[in-house]
């Protein structure tokens, strides 16, 4: 980095971009090799598949199944081991990763869409947009109402 931050900061050199990307490529490179160098690259590889299909399969459902039972089923795998993977990968539960991803959309939705709070908690597979509400609230200490007026002038 101090390397990077000296060609980036001294004389203007006609070759400077060309410098920066070979350390940066060095940088990559060493990284990467530490990567494989540690003991924990091997058991952080075994569950990066598990995890990127359950990843993969909460995006592609998370408008209607919040329920950790269906991404079990669809993965064969119990919830103790789900919990295991997606701890060791990122320090979060499975159902933590689900919540998450729900109140990721619901704020973008509350700050760049027009949709009532009805539609935006419809579109996110509550019924009940009192229900939406609560869980909204409960995590983010905030109504959905109150969080749209932060951003939304």
């Amino acid at each position: 980095f101090d390397l990077l931050l000296f060609e980036q900061t001294s004389f203007n050199n006609p070759n400077q971009i060309f410098i920066i990307q070979n350390l940066m490529l060095a940088l990559f490179n060493h990284i990467e090799g530490l990567m494989f160098d540690s003991s924990l690259s091997h058991s952080f590889l075994e569950l990066r598949s598990p995890f990127q299909r359950y990843i993969e399969l909460v995006e592609a459902h998370y408008t209607k199944e919040k329920e950790l039972a269906f991404y079990l089923q669809k993965m064969g795998v119990t919830s103790k081991k789900l919990n295991l993977i997606t701890k060791q990968v990122c320090g979060k539960t499975a159902s933590q990763i689900i919540i998450e991803r729900v109140l990721l959309e619901a704020k973008r939705e509350l700050c760049f869409d027009e949709k009532s709070i009805k539609e935006i908690a419809f579109y996110l597979g509550y019924t009940d947009q009192y229900y939406f509400s609560r869980i909204f609230k409960s995590h983010t200490q905030s109504t959905p109402k109150t969080y749209r007026s932060q951003f939304v002038q």
